[in-house]
């Protein structure tokens, strides 16, 4: 005669899934975000080499820039790479907070014409920095080796959060080097003292009228 499982017995087996199910959730989701992590340190690694490249042949030793108004403006600054040197515009998206829809309307950035749809807050959660305060607004150079390019971002003055609320962010040094970094605050020169910037991202619009001046803004 077949016998089939008594209430009791599924009970337990379901008491046991549920379990299990517990226990697993939490390691998937700290997977998940680790690899999303991973990943976006590899966006910021391709956008490296990028800024290596540029500075190197067509802006005489300078990042990107792109002025509107007398201002310099740090995303569409960040997108005159693309495509002439990122040709895949989800390397502009955070895995931690996508933006790759947003980012497919971006049209093609090349020899130096900017796009009609210049990348914008909307499309990326990067925030790009080719000079900030600490240096007077000057254009970063090797010298800066620690200072900060290309970092996760939410908003100036707070921890970006997009892998975490207040988690930290993935950073790019001005040396190629892509570090973790719990804190906003940034170590952008070495010497005694060295020089330090209390916020990778705040110093965003670049006012100094020296930049007109800037071979990378020329030879856009």
């Amino acid at each position: 005669m077949k016998r089939g499982f008594t209430l009791l017995e599924t009970l337990v087996v379901i008491v046991v899934i549920v379990a299990l199910a517990a226990l697993l959730l939490p390691v998937l989701s700290s997977a998940r975000v680790s690899a999303r992590r991973t990943s976006c340190a590899n966006n910021l690694h391709a956008l490296g080499c990028a800024l290596t490249m540029y500075s190197d042949l067509p802006s005489f030793a300078c990042f990107p820039v792109s002025r509107s108004n007398g201002r310099a403006e740090p995303l569409p600054s960040l997108g005159i790479l693309y495509r002439d040197y990122v040709v895949d515009y989800r390397v502009f998206s955070c895995p931690g907070i996508p933006t790759v829809q947003a980012l497919r309307r971006m049209e093609p950035t090349i020899a130096g014409a900017k796009s009609s749809l210049p990348l914008d807050a909307s499309m990326t959660h990067y925030a790009y920095d080719s000079g900030n305060k600490a240096t007077g607004y000057k254009p970063h150079t090797t010298k800066d080796a620690m200072a900060i390019l290309v970092a996760d971002f939410s908003e100036a003055g707070r921890n970006a959060d997009n892998h975490g609320e207040r988690a930290g962010q993935n950073c790019l040094r001005v040396s190629g080097s892509v570090e973790w970094s719990e804190s906003i605050s940034n170590t952008v020169a070495s010497g005694s003292p060295p020089v330090v910037d209390v916020d990778i991202t705040a110093d965003g619009t670049l006012d100094d009228p020296k930049w007109e001046n800037m071979k990378s803004y020329i030879s856009q």
